[in-house]
Formats: C-alpha cells, sequence, structure tokens
C-alpha cells in the first residue's frame, strides 16, 4: 500500500515521500488518517535546528512513534540521525495477539495470570526484537 511521509533529511530539509506501508495482514485494519498535526516544538526542531534558543548543540531527534514502519525504516530513521523512538503500537498488538492466542486454546476458561504472562511475554520479545535492529546494546 503506497503513502504519503513526511521524511525529515536536515535542519529545515523536510520532504514528502510517497512510501510502501506493509499490509494489515489477516487479522488487521487499515485506517485512513484523516487529520494529523505537528507539536510546535517539533516543528520549530525541524525548522530551527540548534538555532533553537531551546535546542541545545547536539540535541537528539526524537521519533513519536514508528507505526507502520518495516525494520528497514527503523534503520534508516537510526542512520538519518534519530536518536531516540518512543515506540508503543506494535508492543501492544504483540500483547494483543498473545492473548489473542491464548484465549482461543482455552476455550472453557482461563486465569488473569494466563493472559498477563502471555502478553507480557509477547511484548517483551517484541521490544527485544526491535532493540535489536535498533541496534542498541
Amino acid at each position: 500500500m503506497r503513502a504519503k511521509a513526511w521524511r525529515l533529511y536536515g535542519a529545515s530539509d523536510l520532504r514528502l515521500e510517497d512510501v510502501e506501508l506493509p499490509g494489515a495482514g489477516e487479522d488487521g485494519v487499515v485506517v485512513e488518517i484523516v487529520a494529523n498535526s505537528v507539536c510546535v516544538s517539533d516543528y520549530k526542531c525541524v525548522t530551527l535546528g540548534a538555532g533553537h534558543k531551546r535546542v541545545p548543540d547536539g540535541l537528539p531527534l526524537v521519533m513519536h512513534g514508528g507505526s507502520g514502519l518495516t525494520d528497514e525504516d527503523y534503520r534508516e530513521v537510526i542512520a538519518r540521525g534519530i536518536r531516540k523512538v518512543n515506540y508503543y503500537t506494535y508492543g501492544a498488538l504483540a500483547g494483543g495477539r498473545a492473548v489473542y492466542d491464548i484465549v482461543k486454546t482455552k476455550p472453557d476458561g482461563l486465569q488473569f495470570h494466563d493472559v498477563a504472562v502471555a502478553a507480557t511475554d509477547a511484548v517483551t520479545d517484541d521490544i527485544k526484537r526491535v532493540m535489536k535492529v535498533l541496534g542498541a546494546r
């Protein structure tokens, strides 16, 4: 699926590009975004860089979300200077899938502990995987 994405290449060098998004998968859905916004602090960081009075030299760039990105996309944003990724959606989906799977295997009932452990283990495994992709040590 093709989409448009803003990509940051440097101070004041933000480009709207066509990107390929992964499909929703068998149990997923595709949601069309009809409106979005940019935090003013993000805007100032992009346009002014270290010239902004509240942006010290060497400020690491933060990616506020990565929903829809592939492992290769993550590697690319790291290569372009992103130093922190706020990561939630994929971990939450991994936990949700684990809960869905365990509920299917125990139709006669289960304990909360079973669900909590399955979700926690799935989220932990997903985060460990992503940390390797991002080059975390």
